[in-house]
């Protein structure tokens, strides 16, 4: 007799286990957020920033979207040099090194006016 109810006990324990799986993958089916859109991006407004070399070498700028960093326009800028740029806020400007990948950057943020490259030509400061 004992055995009629535990054997009865564990078939009720496996098929109300199985039925909470089927339940849980259904809930999990049921709360799976759909794929967001591409927004586009919206584009700060334009401003200009003077970029002071304090390098006596001349050192390679990258100034633009962050986006288009892995194929560089690159500028060269002469050393013990002062420069305008002409950029939109939120852009990137960034010290290149020879293989064209950044070494230094900064964020052009809103309320910025200056860019400074200082006399090692490592790093960048904005003001």
């Amino acid at each position: 007799m004992k055995n009629k109810q535990m054997i009865t006990t564990l078939c009720c324990a496996f098929l109300s286990l199985g039925a909470w799986a089927q339940n849980e993958q259904a809930y999990n089916k049921a709360t799976a957020l759909p794929a967001t859109p591409d927004v586009p991006k919206v584009q700060g407004k334009e401003v200009t920033i003077v970029l002071k070399n304090t390098a006596e070498k001349s050192v390679a700028v990258f100034a633009g979207p962050k986006e288009e960093i892995r194929n560089p326009k690159i500028t060269p800028v002469g050393g013990l040099s002062s420069n305008k740029l002409y950029i939109r806020e939120n852009d990137v400007v960034c010290i290149m090194t020879p293989e064209n990948t950044p070494k230094a950057c900064a964020i052009a943020k809103p309320g910025i006016t200056s860019i400074e490259i200082n006399s090692s030509a490592t790093t960048l400061s904005g003001k």
